[in-house]
C-alpha cells in the first residue's frame, strides 16, 4: 500500500478492518501557525504590561 498515492487521491482508499490501526500524520505547517499564534498572544500580553 502506497500511503502517498492514497493521500494524493491517486490510489483508492483501503477499507478498515477490526484490529487495524489508523495513523493520522501531523501537519508541520499547522503546528507552525499554531505556535506563531501563541507567540503573538504572548507578545501582545507583554506589550500591555510594557505600556506605562
Amino acid at each position: 500500500m502506497n500511503l502517498a498515492d492514497i493521500l494524493h487521491g491517486k490510489a483508492p482508499d483501503v477499507g478498515m478492518e477490526s484490529g487495524d490501526i489508523l495513523f493520522v500524520p501531523s501537519s508541520a505547517s499547522k503546528k507552525t501557525l499554531l505556535r506563531m499564534g501563541d507567540v503573538a498572544a504572548i507578545a501582545a500580553g507583554a506589550a500591555v504590561y510594557r505600556i506605562p
